[in-house]
């Protein structure tokens, strides 16, 4: 009895294990058939022992594919590596995975996991295959996009587009970044925005403020000056902007840059212009009055003396010689004006011409001092000179030479006060003859020292004038001391402490030099087969230029005009470009500012450019640098500094 007891309990117990598996095991079934992931079971012999639906799908099989053998189905997979995952799988129990692309096109992650029993034997491979083709069509269309920003990013000549993480630093260097800035991207990637700021401008919380506008208002502009990494400075103008994800957080910044330093200092410079043509202006109405005032004083006193004459029938001898003198200082006076008057047309124009030649500078110091000397002793003046008589010679115009020291001369006895001191310093300094004019005069406040050569413009400028004049005569002494090549300078200590000029000349080297043997001649480069473009208005000069171009060998074009020199430019390009800067309507500069524009447009390499210009001091010269040209040559030039000049910017060939 108690027998039958225990067997009808054992018995419930397994009823109720083996329900209980047979649930699991329809729950399980119901699971494998739900699912979406395609699973496939295989046993140690690699036959199929069960599959779920989408793996029914996915290799067409059916109930009566279960025990075929798994090779079968390979082709419908490019999987290679399939039996071998396998065989790791079932042997060295690890889950091997691979990529692979049906037949169809769709690709999948293909998983081989070993399958275990409850004693953790293994008793076949598990395959799973996971359809990624969405995922990679993605990653496919996130990669072009991506390649297609980079394209257009380093497509963009002209801007640098700078990408930055939330500290603005570089997380991205593009090739319109390196071009601009000469930085190779493992030099700035990670590096601080301010790297590119000139290091006395490098601050961080402004440059911070700037990312903090952006990053409350979307984007700033900024313009400051940059630094390239070869020293060299521009000016850039930019838009710092704030990026975004679809929340809303900020993941960096993109900054747009580009070179706008032609343009600000095309602002500047007609700023500059405009103050120019202002105090210009102003000049031009004092210059005015100023000439209506020194013309007419003379012509007033002919004019009563000249009536004076005609209507007295008897006169006496001394009154009629008063009035002849008084006519002919009048008439001498109305010339001066002239003559002054006419220099600075033609030095303003660019045709002033020095007849130069070796000349010993005592004589023309002599006659200046002779020129001088009844208008000083009228004054009551003393006029003293020293000469070195080791002075030697000049390379001059001697005409023109006489009439600055005549200038300066005058000026010291106009504003020398009777009993005053006048006098005329001549010797050699080094390479260069110094003159110096000195005066115990009325001298010149420091506010004025700076002008005291320009044009148009006197320390007294108003209408109770003592001393007369156009203030012409101390800006023609500078421009034709330039045009010698030489210096001029003034130092007074104040006013009521005089005045002194300095004049220096340099030594010429035809003056000092000896006659050499035939054999030690120096031979002057060739310009053969070099072609000139050459620009001058003034015939002459036009002629001698070619002239001494042609001996060269070098093959020339020469043209009077901008206009002529912009068609034969673009007709046939020429290797070098010598060109005047007074040209009329079309300056040489505004001329080189076309040809470069063009040279841009084409993508050439500039041609180089050397301005052949009287007006040859420094700020004309720095001015003509700044301009493009490369370098400048002033007039009178000897063919021996032209032909050496252009061979050398051309290079040797």
């Amino acid at each position: 009895m108690a027998h039958s007891r225990a067997l009808s309990a054992s018995n419930r117990y397994l009823r109720q294990r083996t329900h209980k598996f047979q649930t699991i095991a329809r729950e399980l079934t119901h699971l494998l058939s739900s699912t979406d992931i395609a699973m496939l079971f295989v046993d140690k012999d690699f036959r199929i022992r069960s599959f779920t639906p989408s793996m029914r799908d996915l290799l067409n099989i059916s109930q009566a594919d279960l025990g075929i053998s798994i090779r079968s189905l390979e082709r419908h997979f490019d999987d290679t590596a399939l039996l071998s995952d396998m065989q790791v799988a079932l042997k060295m129990r690890e889950t091997r995975e691979a990529e692979v692309k049906s037949q169809s096109g769709r690709v999948y992650v293909r998983h081989a996991l070993p399958y275990r029993t409850d004693n953790e034997r293994v008793e076949g491979v598990v395959l799973t295959f996971t359809d990624i083709t969405r995922r990679k069509l993605a990653e496919t269309a996130l990669r072009t996009s991506e390649e297609r920003h980079r394209m257009i990013l380093e497509s963009v000549a002209e801007y640098a587009i700078l990408l930055l993480d939330t500290e603005l630093r570089f997380v991205n260097w593009t090739t319109s970044a390196m071009r601009i800035f000469g930085y190779k991207s493992s030099e700035a990637v990670g590096q601080h925005l301010t790297m590119l700021h000139p290091r006395e401008e490098r601050n961080r919380p402004l440059v911070d403020k700037e990312g903090k506008i952006a990053r409350d208002e979307h984007s700033v502009t900024v313009e400051r000056w940059h630094i390239r990494k070869d020293g060299t400075r521009f000016w850039g103008t930019g838009v710092l902007s704030a990026l975004r994800d679809e929340s809303g957080h900020l993941y960096g910044y993109v900054k747009v840059l580009r070179d706008n330093t032609e343009k600000k200092l095309a602002l500047e410079a007609l700023q500059q212009a405009k103050i120019d043509a202002e105090l210009a202006n102003s000049a031009k109405d004092f210059f005015l009055a100023n000439v209506s005032h020194e013309l007419r004083t003379p012509l007033s006193v002919m004019l009563l003396w000249a009536k004076m004459l005609r209507r007295q029938r008897k006169i006496k001898p001394a009154q009629l010689r008063e009035g002849l003198d008084a006519l002919v200082k009048s008439a001498e006076e109305q010339q001066a004006l002239i003559e002054d008057l006419m220099d600075t047309s033609r030095i303003v124009a660019g045709k002033m011409r020095l007849e130069m030649e070796d000349v010993k500078l005592v004589p023309i110091a002599m006659k200046a001092l002779d020129a001088v000397r009844p208008s000083a002793l009228e004054k009551g003046l003393r006029l003293e000179y020293r000469i070195d008589p080791k002075a030697g010679m000049v390379h001059a115009d001697p005409l023109r030479l006489q009439q600055v020291l005549v200038n300066l001369l005058n000026n010291a006895v106009k504003f020398t006060p009777e009993g005053g001191l006048v006098s005329l310093d001549l010797e050699r300094s080094g390479d260069n003859v110094e003159i110096r004019v000195r005066d115990t005069g009325q001298g010149i406040g420091p506010e004025f020292i700076g002008r005291v050569f320009d044009r148009f413009t006197q320390a007294d400028s108003t209408t109770v004038r003592v001393n007369g004049g156009l203030g012409l005569g101390l800006s023609i002494a500078r421009q034709l001391v330039e045009l010698h090549g030489g210096t001029i300078d003034a130092h007074s200590d104040g006013l009521g402490k005089g005045t002194t000029f300095f004049v220096r000349l340099p030594l010429p080297v035809l003056a000092a030099r000896k006659p050499r043997p035939k054999e030690k001649a120096v031979r002057l480069p060739t310009l053969r087969g070099l072609k000139v473009l050459l620009v001058e208005d003034v015939q002459h000069t036009r002629r001698a230029v070619s002239a001494a171009l042609a001996e060269a060998k070098a093959t020339v074009t020469a043209v009077d005009s901008a206009h002529e020199a912009l068609r034969h430019f673009t007709q046939s390009r020429p290797d070098l470009l010598l060109s005047d800067i007074g040209l009329g309507k079309v300056s040489g500069y505004e001329l080189l500012a076309e040809i470069r524009k063009q040279e841009q447009a084409h993508q050439r390499t500039p041609v180089p450019a050397v301005a052949l210009t009287a007006f040859a001091d420094e700020r004309n010269r720095q001015l003509a640098l700044q301009s493009g040209f490369q370098t400048v040559l002033k007039k009178p030039v000897t063919p021996e500094e032209l032909v050496i000049t252009l061979r050398q910017l051309a290079g040797d060939t």
